[in-house]
């Protein structure tokens, strides 16, 4: 039986990836929709989302971050789809709450460059134009 889709987003949700079914279910004290980094406990920053296949990736240290200084994402991952002129970021660092959905979201993207599979990637658009900072990613096969 081969899985069809992986999901990583929120630190606080259980994913399954069955039979090409995705089920997820948030932790009990709260749901997806009021999570931490879901745009609905961001004001004045709306989300989006886009699906297309890995151009790169690139990994650095913390700090560095990517874009211009009015386009600028504080990430350390940070990744780009063929078809698309955004770029996509996300932190990795130890003590963000965090860390783990963002370390599962890094191994999905290297998964999904290594095995050509197209990639969904729900953001937070807040005051930039081509640079985002992700909160989701799930990869088809």
């Amino acid at each position: 039986m081969k899985t069809k889709f992986l999901f990583i987003g929120l630190a606080s949700m259980v994913v399954l990836a069955l039979s090409g079914v995705v089920l997820w279910a948030a932790h009990p004290a709260s749901e997806a929709s009021t999570a931490p980094d879901s745009p609905a406990n961001r004001p004045n920053q709306q989300g989006g989302a886009e699906i297309g296949q890995l151009e790169w990736i690139r990994v650095h240290d913390v700090g560095t971050g990517y874009g211009p200084s009015s386009d600028f994402i504080d990430v350390e991952v940070v990744f780009k789809l063929t078809n698309s002129d955004h770029a996509f970021g996300f932190t990795l660092r130890p003590n963000d709450q965090n860390a783990l959905a963002h370390q599962g979201m890094l191994d999905v993207l290297i998964d999904a460059m290594a095995n050509d599979w197209e990639v969904r990637v729900e953001y937070l658009t807040g005051n930039n134009t081509n640079n985002f900072v992700a909160f989701r990613v799930i990869a088809y096969k």
